[in-house]
């Protein structure tokens, strides 16, 4: 209600002034007596600008000053301060610079490392330029869960945000929220890809992927203000979808705690002001940061508080990135790659989306068929998925879930339920692996990182060490060493 109330008020003002303008014959002499002064005020009423409506308000007061017309200096100084003053607020309010651009963004916790930048010119201060009243009803829901595991380690340092809408309040309200990320003290790197922009190939992989999407928006604009409701979900894990997270080998072989978070905000706010192009639903966009900001960190160091966080480890337990396999079933789908780089004892990480309209059986008949004349063998086989592997490689494809929301910019004329996903992965080799612990045994790691890497152990030496440090290693350890 206040909100119709304000612009109900500024739209009889600036007609009442419009009125006075028109009809009246005499100015503050910003031009002279002339014409030129009548139409510079015209002018500044087709801005429609309340800061402009203020300085008509202003100098009708001066024209009525009885000192006004004998003091020239007062004339030159308020015409010269008028035109500037008019000029300033018409380039910034009304010229499209300093606009958003969709690119993606690198922050790091050291300015001085950024690997990529948001273009920046003299004139980007104006996006901050946002004057008004904003009012909200935020409705948030947020879950996470974690694997349950021994001597899993937990790391946040590096996150990944990657967002599956155009919607320009959306755009900049994640900008927004990797900033703050950035500012949280667990987390060194916040990467951002806006709609249809993924990472280079051979990224390292990310500690956590976020994904965002606004299924519903609705606006309603009016003079110097807007109403706006809006859904906006977002997903964050270790892995980019929550099937892959759920993946036998993800719980049973790996050093990492698995994660999975989902939130979502009914977001309901009235504002009423002005703003420049360039800070368009500035005001929304750090309010709806703030609230993604509180949910993510409550989630997030409440596993910090559950599980210790990975230490800084040697880089021989890093892949080096290889390319994935050329798949004869993604190409013909014409599959998107949303990721593909390498990781913590793994050479190779990616992730394709596709489409197929095939029922579920026959799509999977035919994908395990290509991968079998390749020779890849079957190795676990679900109404709706599939597992292939191939020595130390193993690929992962399955129909994406209606709660997974991230589809990637494919073809939208086909049903959610063709949805499909290829997940591959090429991990350390047995030989490698073993070599990998070898070299951590040899350079006397720290006896808190050995542990995390028990499942590894093979070798009777390496056991042996192991064994040293009883005070640190799993139940199931201990009890294999008892046997």
């Amino acid at each position: 209600m206040l909100w119709y109330i304000l612009n109900g008020l500024y739209l009889i003002l600036w007609s009442v002034l419009l009125v006075d303008c028109l009809k009246r014959r005499h100015f503050f002499p910003i031009f002279g007596r002339s014409k030129g002064t009548k139409i510079f005020w015209i002018l500044t009423f087709v801005l429609f600008n309340p800061l402009l409506t203020f300085l008509y308000i202003i100098f009708l007061i001066l024209l009525l000053h009885p000192k006004v017309n004998k003091n020239s200096k007062s004339v030159v100084y308020g015409s010269v301060a008028a035109v500037i003053y008019t000029c300033v607020i018409a380039v910034l309010f009304n010229l499209p610079l300093g606009m958003l651009e969709k690119k993606p963004s690198v922050i790091l916790s050291s300015s001085e490392n950024q690997s990529l930048k948001e273009n920046s010119s003299f004139l980007n201060f104006k996006e901050n330029i946002a004057l008004g009243y904003l009012n909200t009803d935020n409705k948030i829901q947020t879950l996470g869960s974690a694997s349950p595991g021994e001597n899993l380690r937990i790391s946040l340092r590096n996150v990944m945000i990657v967002c599956q809408s155009s919607n320009p309040m959306l755009e900049r309200a994640v900008r927004d929220f990797q900033k703050s990320l950035l500012k949280l003290p667990y987390i060194d790197e916040v990467s951002y890809y806006s709609y249809e922009t993924f990472p280079k190939k051979g990224s390292l992989l990310p500690d956590i992927f976020i994904t965002m999407a606004m299924p519903e928006f609705s606006e309603n604009k009016f003079l110097h203000g807007r109403q706006i409701k809006a859904l906006i979900k977002w997903k964050a894990g270790s892995s980019m979808f929550e099937e892959i997270y759920n993946l036998p080998d993800n719980q049973n072989n790996n050093p990492m705690v698995q994660f999975n978070i989902t939130s979502e905000i009914r977001y309901d706010s009235t504002m009423a002001g002005i703003e420049s192009p360039g800070a368009e639903y500035k005001l929304e966009a750090k309010n709806i940061s703030n609230e993604m900001t509180k949910a993510i960190s409550k989630q997030l160091e409440n596993f910090l508080g559950n599980y210790e966080e990975l230490p800084e480890l040697p880089d021989y337990l890093f892949g080096n990135y290889t390319e994935p396999p050329k798949f004869s079933f993604l190409k013909e789908k014409s599959a998107v790659q949303l990721f593909s780089g390498n990781g913590l004892l793994k050479d190779n990480y990616t992730i394709w989306t596709f489409k197929d309209k095939q029922e579920i059986s026959e799509a999977l008949n035919e994908y395990s068929d290509a991968m079998k004349n390749m020779g890849w063998e079957e190795q676990i086989r679900g109404d709706d998925y599939l597992c292939m592997h191939k020595d130390s490689e193993r690929m992962y494809i399955f129909r994406q879930s209606n709660k997974d929301f991230f589809a990637g910019p494919v073809p939208k004329d086909t049903s959610p339920q063709n949805s499909m996903i290829a997940h591959y992965e090429s991990i350390f080799s047995d030989e490698r692996l073993e070599k990998a612990i070898d070299e951590l045994v040899k350079n006397n790691v720290d006896k808190n990182t050995l542990p995390i890497f028990e499942r590894y152990f093979k070798t009777p030496q390496q056991k042996e060490l192991l064994y040293s440090l009883v005070e640190n290693v799993s139940a199931s350890t201990l009890k294999e060493h008892n046997d």
